[in-house]
C-alpha cells in the first residue's frame, strides 16, 4: 500500500471504531438525561446541559490522542512516508483506539458521577412560574437569522454554512415560540370554565408522558395543531394528547389531565392543574365521576396502578378507554417489527392489570380501542384506527351505547 492508501485506512477504521463508542456513549447519556428528568429537573436547559456535555466527552476522546507527540494528525503522507507504513497501520491504529477510550470514558464516568450527585427536586404545586421571557428569547433567533446570513456572506463562508446556520436558528425560534406558547396555557381550570361540555381525562406515567405515539407528515401536523421539533425530518413524533387534542376538544369537550409536580412548563395537549401529593387523590375521585371517558395507552407506573384501582372500586371501568399507536397508511418494516414495542409494553401493562383484577387480553393490534366491561374484561371497540377521528369516533359510538 502507499503512504497515502495507508493514512486513509488508519482514519477510516479508527473513526469507525470512535463512531461505535460515540453511539454506545451516547445511549448512555440517554439515559442519563431521563434519569435527571425522573429527578425532576425538566427545564429545557437540562437538555442542552447533557448535549454539551456528550459533545466535550467526545472531545476529551479525540484531545487525548492529539496530545500524544506518536500522533500525527497534521501530517501528510506525500511529506512523511515513513510515518504511514503497511507494517505500522494497526499499531497506530490501535494507540488511537486505547487513547481516544481513555479520554472518552474518563468524561463519561465525570458525567455520570454529576448526574447521580445531583439533588432530587422537590414536587411543586400550583401555577407553573417561569422566569424566562421565552417570547424576547424567540425574537432574538428570529432577528439573529438574517444577521447570521450576512456574517456568512462577509466572510465567505459558503452557502453550506448559510443553509445550517438559518436552520438552527429558525429551529431555536419555533421551540422558544413553542415555549412561550405553554406560559400561555389555559389551564384545567379555566378549560373546564369555558367549555360546560363533560371532559375527558388524560391517564399516563409522568416519566413517558413526552415518548411517541404516532408519527405525522408535515401535512397532519398543520392540520392536527403538533409542533415539528425537527423541520428537516420526515416523519415528526407527536404524543398521545397532542395528536387527540384537537378531535377531542372539537367534538367531544375539555381534555384534561393531572399535571406532573415536576412539569417545567405544562406540555402541550390536555389542560392542566397542579395538585399536591396529599390532595391529588381527592381530585381524581371527582375528575373521574364528571368526565366522558378516560383515555390512556398501555404503560407502566405506580401511581397509574393506583388510579384504575381507584377506577375499579368505584365502578367507573366502562368509562376506561386505552387506545394503541395508529395503524401506518404504508408499512415499510414488517408487522412484527413495528409492533415489538408496543406488544411488550401490553404484556406488562397486563400483568399490572391482572394485579388488580382485570384482564387486558391479547395484544389488538395498531390503531386498536380497548374498553372493559363491569366485570373487568377487555373489550375491542374498534381496529385499524388511522386518524384521531376514527378513533374518536370509535369511543363516541361505545358512550352512546353505554349510555
Amino acid at each position: 500500500m502507499s503512504p497515502l492508501e495507508v493514512s486513509n485506512r488508519e482514519v477510516l477504521v479508527g473513526l469507525s471504531f470512535a463512531f461505535v463508542l460515540m453511539g454506545v456513549y451516547g445511549y448512555v447519556i440517554f439515559r442519563l438525561d431521563r434519569y435527571v428528568r425522573r429527578k425532576g429537573y425538566q427545564s429545557p436547559f437540562r437538555g442542552i446541559s447533557m448535549m454539551f456535555a456528550y459533545f466535550v466527552m467526545v472531545g476529551l476522546g479525540f484531545y487525548s490522542d492529539v496530545l500524544s507527540p506518536e500522533s500525527c494528525w497534521r501530517c501528510s503522507p506525500a511529506a512523511n512516508p515513513e510515518y504511514f507504513q503497511p507494517e505500522l497501520l494497526w499499531e497506530h491504529v490501535r494507540r488511537f483506539v486505547l487513547r481516544f477510550s481513555a479520554g472518552a470514558t474518563l468524561g463519561m464516568v465525570v458525567i455520570a458521577g454529576i448526574v447521580l450527585a445531583v439533588p432530587r427536586r422537590a414536587r411543586r404545586s400550583g401555577v407553573r412560574r417561569v422566569r424566562v421571557p421565552w417570547q424576547a428569547v424567540a425574537y432574538v433567533w428570529l432577528s439573529l437569522t438574517p444577521l447570521s446570513l450576512l456574517a456568512v456572506w462577509a466572510w465567505d463562508l459558503g452557502w453550506s454554512s448559510a443553509y445550517n446556520l438559518s436552520v438552527l436558528c429558525f429551529s431555536a425560534y419555533v421551540a422558544s415560540s413553542y415555549l412561550a406558547k405553554r406560559m400561555r396555557a389555559t389551564g384545567m381550570k379555566q378549560a373546564l370554565q369555558d367549555d360546560p361540555r363533560p371532559p375527558v381525562l388524560y391517564l399516563r406515567a409522568f416519566d413517558s408522558e413526552d415518548e411517541m405515539f404516532a408519527a405525522l407528515s408535515y401535512d397532519e401536523c398543520t392540520q392536527l395543531g403538533v409542533p415539528m421539533r425537527n423541520p428537516q425530518a420526515w416523519r415528526h413524533p407527536a404524543t398521545l394528547e397532542e395528536y387527540f387534542a384537537q378531535e377531542i376538544k372539537r367534538s367531544i369537550g375539555p381534555f384534561i389531565a393531572l399535571g406532573d409536580p415536576h412539569d417545567y412548563l405544562p406540555p402541550g395537549g390536555a389542560e392542566r392543574a397542579y395538585f399536591a401529593d396529599d390532595s391529588w387523590q381527592d381530585v381524581f375521585r371527582v375528575l373521574s365521576l364528571q368526565n366522558k371517558f378516560m383515555l390512556m395507552k398501555p404503560e407502566r407506573a405506580g401511581n397509574l396502578l393506583l388510579e384504575l384501582k381507584l377506577i375499579r372500586d368505584t365502578g367507573l371501568l366502562g368509562k376506561l378507554i386505552i387506545v394503541t399507536g395508529p395503524s401506518p397508511h404504508r408499512r415499510l418494516l414488517p408487522r412484527s417489527w413495528s409492533i415489538y414495542s408496543e406488544s411488550k409494553n401490553l404484556n406488562k401493562f397486563a400483568a399490572d392489570l391482572k394485579s388488580i383484577g382485570l384482564q387486558a387480553g391479547n395484544y389488538p393490534d395498531r390503531g386498536a380501542v380497548v374498553g372493559f366491561d363491569l366485570d373487568g374484561q377487555a373489550v375491542l371497540i374498534a381496529a385499524n384506527s388511522r386518524t384521531p377521528v376514527d378513533y374518536i369516533s370509535a369511543v363516541h359510538r361505545r358512550c352512546l351505547e353505554s349510555s
